[in-house]
This record gives C-alpha cells, sequence and structure tokens, in this order.
C-alpha cells in the first residue's frame, strides 16, 4: 500500500476522477429526453475540448484543484492530511544496461495520453453519424443550404418527396417573415406547424427526425421496468395486459394530476343509466368515517338519542 503515499499516484487518481466526472456528464446529456440526432455534435464537440483543456488547466473545484489545495509544503516536504507524500525519483530498473528505460512514467504524460485516448475514442465513435448530421442541420433550421435530395432518402422516403419539398420551401418563406421561427426547437417548431393543414407531411418528417434517439436509454428503462411489473405474484399476467401497463407508465401523467371527468362523463354516454337513490346508503359501515354526512348523521343520532333517555326513565318511573 506504499503507492499511496506517491504524489505522483494520488495526482494521477484526482486527474483521472476529473476526467469521469466530464465524460459521465456527456453520457447524462447525450441520454435525456431533450437531445435528438441532430445535437450530437454540438456536445461531442463540447465535451472533446473540455477534455482537452484539462492537460493545461484543472476543473473548476475538481479533485485536483482540491488536492492541490490540501497538499502542504513544509522544508521541501510535502504532506496531505498529516501524511507525509513520497516523491521518488524515475528509478530504473537496471542501472548498467536500458538506462533511458524507467518504471515509471511522468504524471504529465500519463494525463496527456488519458485526454488524447477518450477524444479518439469520442471521435471514432460518432464518426458515422457525422453524414447524417451535416444533412439533417441545414432541414431543421430551415436554411436554404437544405439538400432535399438527401434529406428525403436518409430520413422519410416512404413519403412524396415534391410534396415535401414544397411545404418545406413554403415553410422557410414563412420563417423570413415570423422572426424566431428559426430558434424553435425541434419540438417546439412540430408543435407550431403541426397546427396547420399545409405542413402534414413535413409534419411527419419533422415527428420522425424527433423520435430518433441517438441512444437506446429508453429501451433500457422499458426493460428496467417491464421487470419491475412482472413480479413473481404477477407470473400469470397476460401480454395485452402488461403492455397497457407499460403504456400507461410512459404515457400517462402521474395520478396527482389525472383528471377523471372525462373519463366519468365518457363512461356516463354510453349508454343510459337509470340513478337509484339510495335512502339507508349513508347508514352503511363503509360510508362512516369516510364522508362528512354520515359523521353528520352519526352525531346527531346521539344527540337524539341522549335527550330521549331520561323522558323514557320518568315514564317507567310514572
Amino acid at each position: 500500500m506504499a503507492f499511496l503515499n506517491d504524489i505522483d499516484y494520488i495526482r494521477t487518481i484526482a486527474f483521472l476522477a476529473d476526467v469521469l466526472t466530464v465524460y459521465s456528464r456527456f453520457q447524462k446529456q447525450l441520454q435525456s429526453d431533450e437531445v435528438t440526432i441532430i445535437d450530437i455534435s454540438k456536445h461531442t464537440d463540447r465535451v472533446k475540448r473540455k477534455l482537452l483543456s484539462l492537460k493545461t488547466l484543472p476543473l473548476v473545484g475538481g479533485w485536483v484543484q482540491k488536492l492541490e489545495d490540501e497538499i502542504e509544503d513544509q522544508d521541501g516536504q510535502l504532506s496531505l492530511c498529516g501524511f507525509i507524500l513520497s516523491n521518488n525519483e524515475q528509478s530504473r530498473r537496471r542501472r548498467e544496461h536500458h538506462k533511458y528505460v524507467t518504471d515509471r512514467r511522468s504524471t504529465c504524460a500519463v494525463q496527456c495520453e488519458v485526454v488524447d485516448s477518450l477524444v479518439e475514442f469520442v471521435t471514432q465513435r460518432f464518426a458515422a453519424d457525422e453524414r447524417l448530421t451535416d444533412v439533417m442541420q441545414p432541414f431543421v433550421k430551415l436554411s436554404e443550404d437544405t439538400v432535399m435530395t438527401e434529406v428525403h432518402p436518409a430520413l422519410c422516403s416512404d413519403l412524396d418527396l415534391q410534396t415535401l419539398a414544397l411545404e418545406f420551401e413554403d415553410l422557410r418563406d414563412d420563417a423570413n417573415d415570423i422572426s424566431g421561427l428559426r430558434k424553435k426547437t425541434l419540438q417546439e417548431l412540430i408543435v407550431t406547424i403541426s397546427e396547420s393543414p399545409n405542413f402534414v407531411t413535413l409534419s411527419e418528417a419533422f415527428a420522425r427526425l424527433l423520435a430518433a434517439k441517438p441512444h437506446s436509454a429508453d429501451v433500457e428503462r422499458l426493460i428496467s421496468a417491464s421487470n419491475n411489473l412482472k413480479s413473481v405474484g404477477r407470473s400469470s399476467m397476460k401480454l395485452d395486459t402488461e403492455n397497457m401497463y407499460l403504456f400507461i407508465h410512459y404515457n400517462l401523467p402521474p395520478l396527482a394530476e389525472w383528471n377523471p371527468r372525462p373519463a366519468v362523463v365518457y363512461w356516463m354516454n354510453q349508454k343510459s343509466r337509470r340513478a337509484r337513490q339510495r335512502t339507508k346508503g349513508k347508514e352503511q359501515l363503509y360510508f362512516k368515517g369516510v364522508f362528512v354526512e354520515a359523521t353528520a348523521t352519526a352525531g346527531q343520532k346521539e344527540d337524539s338519542d341522549a335527550d330521549a333517555e331520561p323522558d323514557s326513565d320518568n315514564a317507567d318511573h310514572n
């Protein structure tokens, strides 16, 4: 465990913690519902810039900065939280042979290699989507650089190309007159044009682009929800029932925000229903303690019984 007192190892561990913090934030951003395919290049360029900046500047509030603030230098001796840190020089394996080969490398060299390897991995990982992103970004921004003959086979080959091109040109002309239309997000743009009957084909193309996620987090969440739903006590649940539960789980609002009135009105309008007047309904056990009418009735009954008891006693005495 002597390596835990080595300043080079501690600095390398702190640097790796900062690198993983930046990369984990990048992963969470890609798995959010707001990110679409056209946003991949923006996030990848941003994370690569952050990683490359760690070579020269520590992460603000990160582990490297905290470590350097906690390290104390007392007469050339480094200490951390009262523990003396060792700073061994580059000891060679064999002093006579291989004079220029050492057991340990410089900390800065290790940090640069870690950053460069991770940046190269991100670049190669998302290189396959660069062409698709370059084609779709002008299309979403309603730019004149949009090449509709490239957008059509990549996104909506089953839709009519002529109709799609005409609707896109109309919307692009409207964007020149309406301020802020190009600044809308893809979801806001779909909501805006879906209200008009003149952009049916274009709305479907934009909706497909919005539904195409750059990750598989939705599928993994669906599998996790299905595993939690299909417990041992529900082993005989039918597939249609399970699908209905999962549909409600993902698409409907929470129960606290659900308004039952439309459902009740729909149920009542399905067929004519006869209203029944239950005269003794308030006297049932399940009614008491739940509704105010039952509590008030029970209290009034007790008062009336108490008032009637002396009269009955006087009647018996007489």
